[in-house]
């Protein structure tokens, strides 16, 4: 028998999983634990909800922060996402007024302007939603597989299509995405390029879950949808 089973209960407070005793709280202590409990919102929101011409209330901010966790194991489709969501992906319009660390005179970016159609600065939106060359890439990689493809928009070009539950349809974006980003020193891509890309995720993701069963199940009801025409 415990001792202590009908010993009067300790006042305490509760930080996660852990039990803090009243008498041995300090002033620091309760300092930090009410700076832990201050919740703000990113200033990214605002930002973005300027730009895609959207109030708060229009987005579902947990979904469209965690939508690639949700439709990949793959790590860094995942960050990439995120990168998205918090407006922070570097881009020429941003590159452009940035100086160089080892040439202060330079900017990393020699102009703003969008490394595929040359005319509008290279932001999120446009890079992902507006650009016609990338529009006519995803307009021809519809064409090619057997998911039917949303239209972008600016809104997916931050959040992807996190109000679809179709976890395929968003990871095809995903990658999507990446592969139009990491192709613009070149200013070239293409639908057979990143068809090539999905098939690598693919057997990226076939590997990662092959020894634990509920998650190759998962990942393989995923992927049945998916056929290159």
């Amino acid at each position: 028998m415990n001792l202590n089973e009908n010993a009067p209960p300790q006042q305490h407070l509760l930080q996660l999983t852990r039990i803090l005793p009243i008498e041995k709280l300090t002033a620091k202590l309760i300092y930090l634990i009410k700076i832990l409990q201050v919740k703000e919102k990113p200033t990214s929101q605002s930002t973005i909800l300027t730009k895609i011409g959207e109030n708060e209330n229009d987005i579902e901010w947990k979904k469209a922060y965690t939508n690639a966790r949700k439709s990949t194991i793959d790590s860094y489709s995942r960050v990439f996402h995120y990168k998205c969501a918090l407006n922070i992906l570097s881009l020429n319009d941003s590159l452009s007024k940035i100086k160089k660390k080892d040439e202060p005179s330079q900017m990393i970016a020699e102009n703003s302007k969008c490394s595929y159609c040359k005319i509008e600065k290279e932001t999120i939106i446009h890079l992902f939603a507006k650009c016609p060359i990338i529009k006519n890439i995803w307009i021809s990689l519809n064409q090619k597989i057997s998911i039917d493809l949303p239209s972008l928009t600016p809104k997916s070009a931050f959040f992807g299509f996190y109000e679809n539950d179709c976890m395929i349809t968003n990871h095809i974006h995903t990658i999507f995405k990446i592969a139009v980003y990491n192709n613009r020193d070149k200013g070239d891509c293409n639908s057979t390029y990143i068809i090539n890309k999905i098939l690598q995720i693919q057997k990226i993701e076939e590997n990662i879950v092959y020894l634990n069963e509920n998650a190759r199940k998962k990942n393989e009801k995923k992927w049945a949808v998916f056929k290159v025409l």
